[in-house]
């Protein structure tokens, strides 16, 4: 009875007010939209415009995996536990994946204003990452995968195993960051101030460099391996490396710049 004195007083004052107490009622009993983790991630990612195109690709490479588990769910609704299911039902990734996995459900979650947030919970466990030592290749084999690879990327592929560069940083290479008389690059972009720094090349790789591209045609914003990419030079090194019977480990490319001293190769290095 009291309740329904309530319900009769509110009818009466909406329609003192000259209102629709429908419209009341109905406020009263819908439930309200809930935003689903998969449209809080797509927020999330294209909230994201301090990363480059690399890192804004693998991240929704990550909330993709993420999504079969948590993407019609509230993100409020998750639970250490889940994430601890999809840790488990994740098994045949390896550990180091594993944790880039968590890290980008955590900053997801974080976005999405959960507080606490699960996925930094205590008693969420990840396998041990155990870490191999990787053995640089020998001189010897990285010239024979390099003249075995397309024309068009020898020249890139020598100044990975030159310089030690990395992948991302000779994709972004630009005509403006080439010093033809000191012979040296200038990377521009990284997260730290050691990142950015200038790279000594060798005097014969940097002729070579000038000779694929005329003076006239050096625009600043010219990149000077078009076409290169992180994709390319893991084929063009794993396939020729599988094709010889090589080591086919994809890191092993960078580390062969430290075995490429001046004694060795009778080429004078720049600090």
């Amino acid at each position: 009875m009291r309740e329904a004195r309530i319900r009769r007083d509110v009818i009466a004052g909406e329609l003192a007010a000259g209102r629709n107490p429908c419209e009341l009622l109905r406020t009263l009993t819908e439930q309200p939209k809930v935003r689903t983790f998969r449209e809080w991630a797509l927020a999330y990612c294209e909230s994201r415009l301090d990363i480059g195109d690399e890192t804004r690709k693998t991240t929704r490479s990550h909330l993709k995996r993420l999504r079969p588990q948590f993407g019609e769910r509230d993100p409020s609704s998750i639970t250490s536990a889940d994430v601890q299911e999809w840790i488990g039902a994740n098994a045949d990734l390896k550990p180091s994946s594993l944790s880039r996995y968590l890290n980008t459900l955590r900053q997801a979650l974080d976005f999405a204003g959960v507080e606490p947030n699960p996925a930094r919970d205590r008693r969420v466990r990840l396998p041990r990452i155990e870490t191999a030592v990787v053995e640089p290749p020998a001189a010897a084999h990285v010239d024979v995968i390099i003249d075995h690879s397309p024309p068009r990327w020898r020249l890139a592929l020598r100044m990975l195993e030159q310089t030690g560069m990395r992948v991302g940083e000779l994709r972004d290479l630009e005509w403006r960051d080439v010093d033809l008389t000191a012979s040296r690059f200038r990377i521009r972009q990284g997260k730290t101030v050691t990142a950015r720094r200038w790279v000594a090349v060798p005097e014969w790789v940097m002729a070579e460099i000038a000779a694929t591209c005329p003076p006239d045609d050096r625009t600043a914003e010219r990149r000077v391996f078009a076409g290169f990419s992180p994709d390319v030079a893991k084929t063009s090194w794993l396939v020729r490396a599988k094709r010889q019977e090589f080591p086919t480990t994809t890191r092993m490319i960078y580390g062969t710049a430290t075995r490429r001293s001046s004694c060795a190769t009778g080429y004078p290095s720049r600090t």
